[in-house]
């Protein structure tokens, strides 16, 4: 893909910058960015290292693939740095956002790639104008338009493509998925102005994101030796629930859905409170008194 390396005045989804932002790396999401008022889908990539200048001079060779068989199906977007590495990452085409963006897209022929360093830099391309490099996904797309991939098809994809993955993180984990109320940047504008723009910056999202990485630790450190009591586990776990009501009274909705994407443990713990909680509400489970 040719692109250009242009210095526009883009406009995000507040809550989907933050968001993103705050997901664990390596990762990718999908959404929608507004150039002087023209929408446009967004492809955003948080690679595990910084790309070196070089590299990102020659801009990169986008495609996509469908995996699955004849009974679902799951886009895998490829992304190749010439001379420095090659990313994918796989969408659910059910997914009501990759509806959206990947239909809006193959309508304008036009969407913006973000290219986020681990220092928060931000560097956009721009897709060549008239050029239409999604004539591939354009062929795919009534069968993909639908798409009834469920959710446990789709987590075996990954599986799948995973074992087949030979560096470790050449495979990003799709996040901010969920954030169909995100699309449109006026809502909750925030501008990135330059090439060398930086991220929305929050003093504490790394803490918050050192309390996710810490509690998702601790959960499956417990769990290797968990025996099925739920109520042992949570007493284990009980000297970090300080920490866990410090991250939720910190995070938003959206970056809480997000941390618990990247941290499958930390999830797991979430799912435990809410379990023990509904248990003792119905009286399922007895709290001594």
């Amino acid at each position: 893909m040719n692109v250009q390396h242009l210095l526009p005045r883009l406009t995000l989804h507040r809550q989907f910058a933050e968001d993103l932002w705050a997901a664990k790396a390596p990762c990718f999401a999908l959404g929608m960015v507004e150039e002087r008022q023209e929408p446009m889908g967004l492809l955003a990539l948080r690679p595990p290292k910084a790309m070196p200048k070089e590299a990102m001079a020659l801009g990169f060779n986008f495609g996509h693939a469908l995996v699955g068989n004849a009974d679902f199906e799951v886009v895998q977007l490829f992304f190749e740095f010439y001379g420095f590495a090659t990313y994918s990452v796989l969408l659910n085409p059910s997914n009501p956002l990759v509806q959206k963006v990947l239909s809006h897209m193959l309508t304008s022929k036009q969407y913006f790639f973000l290219a986020i360093a681990p220092d928060a830099t931000v560097t956009a391309f721009r897709a060549e104008f008239g050029a239409d490099r999604l004539a591939d996904l354009r062929e795919h797309w009534p069968r993909l338009q639908n798409s009834r991939t469920n959710d446990l098809q789709y987590q075996k994809a990954v599986r799948t493509i995973q074992k087949q993955t030979q560096a470790p993180d050449a495979l990003l984990t799709w996040v901010c998925r969920d954030h169909v109320d995100c699309l449109d940047p006026r809502k909750d504008p925030l501008e990135l102005t330059s090439r060398g723009a930086q991220a929305p910056q929050d003093k504490n999202r790394d803490e918050r994101l050192a309390i996710a990485q810490l509690l998702d630790a601790k959960m499956r450190e417990f769990e290797r030796t968990d025996n099925g009591n739920q109520l042992e586990l949570l007493a284990q776990m009980a000297p970090y629930m300080e920490l866990f009501q410090q991250l939720m009274q910190s995070a938003q909705k959206e970056e809480m859905n997000v941390l618990c994407e990247a941290h499958p443990a930390l999830d797991r713990f979430v799912q435990l409170l809410a379990r023990i909680a509904q248990g003792i509400q119905s009286g399922a489970i007895t709290v001594p008194r």
